[in-house]
Order: C-alpha cells, then structure tokens, then sequence
C-alpha cells in the first residue's frame, strides 16, 4: 500500500452509481487539485485519461490516426500497472465491437474506426476475429451485442449511451476491487467520475443543478483569496 494512494483515495467522495446520482461529487478543479498528491508520471498518467479517453470518441470525427496515438501513449503510461491495461484494451475492443456492429448493421462497410485502429498491435488479433464475425464468439464475448442491436433497430442512442457507460463503469468498480488503496483503484476512480461527468451532461435539468454546485464550489474555492466573492 503507498501512502500517497491511502491518503488521496481516502480524501475523494463517495461517487454513487451514476443512474442513482443526484449531483457531480467533486468538481474538475477540486479533483485536479487532489491528484497533486501522486508522483509526476502518475499525474501525467491521470491528465491523459481526464483530457481524453480514446474510446470516448471513437465514434465522432475526429481522425482514426489521432486516436490510435492516443490509445499507444495511454498504454504506454499505464504499463506499470497491468490490470489496468487491460481495462484499457477491454473498454476499447468494447468501443471497437459497437462500431463493427453499427457499420454491418447498416451496412456501409467496414467501420472507419476500425481500419484506423487494426495496425495497433494489441489489437490486431481483436480486430481479425472480428472480421471473422462468429456468432457464438460474438455472444460468449460481448452478451450486451443484442441489446445494442435492439438500440439500433428503434433508434435509441440515448439507451446504447446508457449501456456503454454501465460497462465501463462495471470494468472500472472490478479494478478498484482488485487493488485496494493502489493506483489502480485511483484510475478506476477517474473512470468513473468520468463516466458521472458524462451522465450530467445528458440531462438538461441535471446539467443546470450541476453547474449550481460548480459555481458554489469554485466561489468556496477562492472566497478568501478574492474578496470580490463574498
């Protein structure tokens, strides 16, 4: 156990299941301001992840190159760590597998995310098997497939947004599990807050009692240092 991990984790809030959440529990500048606490590569590590998750956007436009960069550097700052690596690999290929799926459903080819990201290395043989698309695999592998289908079928993105962001919180709650009080458990926790970060940015009533409470928050924040607040 380090200590600096101890005594970040037990600084951070409670963050409940983000379908129960009422409110974002910690602010962008009151959580940057507690992972000061950890060792500069472990920051680094931590800003990379809050700036951009590739498999956030893979769907988007931004250029398949660009998030193949992204995807190799946070891999190669996350290879002190494992276990979360492997939540890295397992939450792209998911990402990976919804585009391959959206692109046969209506069958446009093959998805341009995914010839983007078929020269990684780590996953090439993903991303063949893929294109061998075995029904069995595809439902032992990825049992949510159906119901994403479903999605598609009654134009429901906001429900396949829903689904998406409940595995990765579930990949993100087992690494935290399996390494108390380690670095992994603070990555899981950024998945996380990430993931509730998103959820607010849904909702529109949600959003607006959010940025009540981020205003409060940044107010509290430098009340003393700028009178000009109270």
């Amino acid at each position: 156990m380090n200590a600096r991990h101890y005594t970040l984790l037990c600084s951070l809030p409670h963050l409940p299941h983000f379908q129960k959440a009422k409110h974002l529990p910690l602010t962008p500048i009151l959580l940057e301001k507690r992972l000061g606490l950890l060792p500069p590569k472990e920051q680094e590590l931590c800003g990379l992840m809050l700036k951009s998750l590739p498999w956030h956007h893979i769907a988007r436009h931004e250029s398949g190159e660009a998030i193949a960069g992204e995807y190799e550097r946070l891999m190669l700052l996350a290879a002190p760590y494992p276990d979360l690596q492997q939540v890295f690999q397992t939450l792209m290929e998911q990402r990976i597998a919804v585009a391959w799926q959206r692109s046969r459903f209506f069958e446009i080819g093959q998805a341009r995310e995914v010839s983007a990201l078929s020269g990684i290395a780590s996953l090439e043989p993903f991303i063949r098997r893929l294109e061998k698309a075995n029904p069995a695999w595809l439902a032992y592998r990825f049992p949510w497939l159906k119901a994403m289908e479903h999605c598609l079928e009654t134009d429901q993105p906001y429900e396949l947004s829903v689904m998406l962001m409940e595995l990765e919180w579930q990949e993100a709650k087992g690494l935290a599990f399996a390494h108390p009080f380690g670095f992994e458990e603070v990555a899981a926790y950024l998945i996380r807050w990430m993931v509730l970060q998103m959820w607010f940015g849904f909702d529109t009533q949600k959003a607006s009692s959010r940025f009540i409470t981020l205003t409060s928050e940044v107010v509290s924040e430098y009340r003393h240092s700028y009178p000009l607040f109270d």
